[in-house]
């Protein structure tokens, strides 16, 4: 099984998708990372949802889930390891959440993969918890 370098957060992928305010720097971000690139198995329903908020179609909410989820990026489980690392995490930062913990912790998990994001809420995590990209940021 290959290693992931690089997770992405569902906001990343709105951005790509949305062509927002840092979309080249997520295309670029796909390209390093050579087909070793996550996505967290617990965002694919907020990836789906905030697609269904934005588009005309559940259906075209779907498909561009799918494809993302499962083309673009291999989809990275939920196990054990990933869940105690999510409750650490969250002890520490509980303005996380649910979700964020278990993506910042899949990152984690799964040789401290780079996350790649668009959300301010993980820049609260210091580097020496989650290396990180925020494609948002004029610098990193």
């Amino acid at each position: 099984m290959a290693v992931i370098v690089r997770l992405f957060d569902t906001s990343a992928i709105l951005v790509h998708y949305f062509r927002a305010v840092g979309a080249e720097r997520v295309h670029a971000l796909l390209a390093q990372a050579d087909g070793r690139a996550g996505f967290c198995a617990a965002s694919v329903p907020e990836l789906w949802g905030a697609l269904c908020s934005s588009l005309d179609s559940e259906a075209d909410a779907e498909r561009i889930t799918r494809l993302y989820t499962t083309e673009v990026m291999r989809m990275m489980e939920i196990n054990r390891l990933v869940s105690d690392e999510a409750w650490r995490v969250l002890m520490r930062f509980r303005r996380l959440g649910t979700i964020r913990s278990l993506v910042a912790a899949t990152a984690i998990a799964n040789s401290r993969a780079v996350l790649v994001h668009a959300d301010p809420t993980f820049s609260n995590l210091p580097i020496e918890i989650l290396d990180q990209v925020d494609v948002r940021a004029t610098s990193t």
